[in-house]
């Protein structure tokens, strides 16, 4: 069934009702304020922390991870432009994203949580250890 979507004056009404039912005496009001912007960036895939990234995730999830890009504004866009710092986004699967009915399969959970370990074991003894292989 297709959700409807809500424009901000309706939301406002709606969140305004929720306050006088459950007896707040306050004022409700819209605040404009500004998008961020941020450039878009991109990583190469030979990038050692892309690559790190691909051999853990590929290790523990028995096939080569998707790389691709996405749309939007993140933290991961702020750390790339203004502070240079490689950054990679890689997490569980799931589906609806910030909607009211998101949700992650737990199986990948695990299996992300256990990639993350192996990157942090790599990236610390590889810090520690030149000589020590990445994974």
């Amino acid at each position: 069934m297709p959700r409807a979507r809500i424009c901000s004056k309706e939301a406002l009404a709606d969140l305004i009702t929720l306050i006088h039912e459950i007896g707040i005496d306050t004022e409700t009001k819209l605040v404009d304020r500004e998008t961020l912007f941020c450039e878009p960036f991109e990583i190469p895939d030979y990038d050692p922390h892309v690559r790190l990234v691909v051999e853990g995730a590929s290790r523990i999830l028995g096939r080569r991870p998707e790389i691709s890009f996405h749309e939007g504004q993140s933290d991961s866009c702020i750390l790339a432009n203004e502070r240079k710092v490689s950054t990679i986004e890689f997490g569980p699967s799931g589906g609806t994203l910030h909607e009211s009915e998101e949700f992650v399969e737990i199986d990948s959970v695990k299996k992300v949580s256990e990639v993350y370990r192996q990157i942090l074991r790599a990236t610390l003894s590889y810090s520690f250890h030149p000589a020590v292989r990445m994974l």
